[in-house]
């Protein structure tokens, strides 16, 4: 009786146990950069001013494969634009160049995801992930140049600069990061994405003049413009 007694009651604790362990992982997180940039004067140039901002949202939806890896899918927008204001200097003119680039992108793909230990049992934690998807993009540039003759006082009609690509990026990303236990449901999360990329782009509409990007492959691309910061809801 006592035997019987005592396997009810393992039983049940390893059942309770067993139904604490996270099933399905919702992820949101991102991450924002803002630069300015001015060059100083030198010979032929009067001055450069460049701005730069960059945002990303990524968003995650993993189930529980083994009691420390998670496989689902996964979402990525990004929005990225940079402005330029440039005088140049030729003899007695001055040539002004307005520019602003901007690039859009979505990305749809899968995530495997392994921590070094299962993450309702330790409130620091460690995972490294794999990310293979696909990704959208399209970039457009625009501006003016114009050229100023100082003792004529006169200036050039202006010269309208442009382009357009827009084409699909196939990409493999190792990430790296780490986790933080906040309370039972949720987890805080900063991780490094392009640790290793492999990156394959193909034309999907391209005007003349535009450039198509070639495969390639990195290891450590800018990893401060690569550090996300994330929420984690576990259920």
């Amino acid at each position: 009786m006592k035997i019987t007694a005592t396997l009810l009651v393992l039983a049940a604790l390893i059942s309770i146990a067993y139904s604490q362990e996270t099933k399905f992982l919702i992820e949101a997180g991102g991450n924002y950069r803002n630069k300015k940039n001015t060059e100083l004067p030198n010979e032929h140039k009067i001055k450069r001013d460049m701005k730069s901002s960059t945002g990303s949202l990524v968003t995650q939806i993993g189930y529980r494969l083994g009691k420390k890896s998670y496989l689902g899918l996964a979402y990525k927008h990004l929005h990225a634009t940079q402005a330029e204001d440039r005088r140049d200097q030729y003899s007695k003119e001055v040539l002004i160049t307005l520019r602003d680039d901007e690039t859009r992108e979505n990305s749809y793909g899968l995530f495997y995801r392994y921590y070094i230990a299962p993450i309702d049992l330790h409130r620091w934690n460690a995972f490294a992930e794999v990310s293979p998807g696909t990704s959208f993009k399209k970039r457009t540039v625009e501006g003016l140049s114009i050229m100023n003759d100082k003792d004529l006082d006169k200036i050039t009609l202006p010269m309208h600069l442009g382009s357009f690509e827009e084409y699909r990026e196939i990409n493999c990303d190792l990430r790296l990061g780490t986790s933080y236990l906040l309370s039972t449901h949720f987890l805080i999360q900063l991780s490094i994405h392009a640790v290793a990329n492999l990156k394959y782009s193909s034309k999907s509409a391209r005007v003349p003049g535009s450039s198509l990007p070639k495969p390639t492959f990195q290891l450590f691309d800018s990893p401060l413009s690569n550090t996300y910061l994330s929420l984690v809801y576990k259920i």
